[in-house]
C-alpha cells in the first residue's frame, strides 16, 4: 500500500486529517480505502481511523479517534459533541485500495487539524469539523496552496 507519513517534532493533538479527491478527474487512481495510524514511531502505530470512500470528490474528512490515554489529565468533562484529540508524534495515512483496482493513486492535498481552540464559537454550527471563513483580504489569499 501507498503511505503518506507526517512527523512533527513534539507531541501534538490532532483532531482530524482531511484529503482532497477527485474521483472524476483520476478515476482509477482514486483511493477507495484509507487507514489513518497514529503513534510516536513506526514500531507502534495504532489505528486512529479506517474510511470507505466512494467516488469521492473534494475534501473527504477523516476524524481521528483513539482509546483515552491514561497518561493525559486532560479536563474532559467540558468536550460534549467533540471526541478528545489524539496526541502523537506520527501519522501515517495508508492508502489501502484504489477504485477500479488501480495501482497508483493520486492524492491531490492533505490537511491535518487539531482541535478547535474555542468551541464555543463553533457550537452553532451543525458540523464541528466545518472550515473557517476568511473575512479580510490579507487572509483569504492565503487560503489556497497554489
Amino acid at each position: 500500500p501507498h503511505s503518506i507519513q507526517i512527523y512533527f517534532s513534539r507531541r501534538v493533538s490532532v483532531s482530524h486529517v482531511c484529503l482532497h479527491l477527485d474521483y472524476n478527474l483520476d478515476e482509477s487512481y482514486t483511493p477507495s480505502k484509507v487507514c489513518v495510524e497514529t503513534g510516536i514511531s513506526l514500531q507502534d502505530l495504532t489505528t486512529a481511523a479506517m474510511m470507505e470512500l466512494l467516488e469521492p470528490s473534494g475534501w473527504c474528512i477523516i476524524p481521528l479517534q483513539l482509546p483515552p490515554d491514561p497518561l493525559d489529565d486532560d479536563d474532559r468533562e467540558n468536550q460534549e459533541n467533540f471526541p478528545p484529540p489524539v496526541r502523537t508524534h506520527l501519522v501515517q495515512i495508508s492508502i489501502l485500495s484504489m477504485h477500479q483496482n488501480g495501482r497508483d493513486t493520486h492524492v491531490r492535498q492533505v490537511k491535518v487539524f487539531g482541535p478547535p481552540s474555542d468551541r464555543s464559537a463553533h457550537k452553532q454550527v451543525d458540523n464541528p469539523y466545518s472550515f473557517p471563513k476568511f473575512q479580510a483580504l490579507s487572509l483569504s489569499q492565503h487560503a489556497t496552496i497554489r
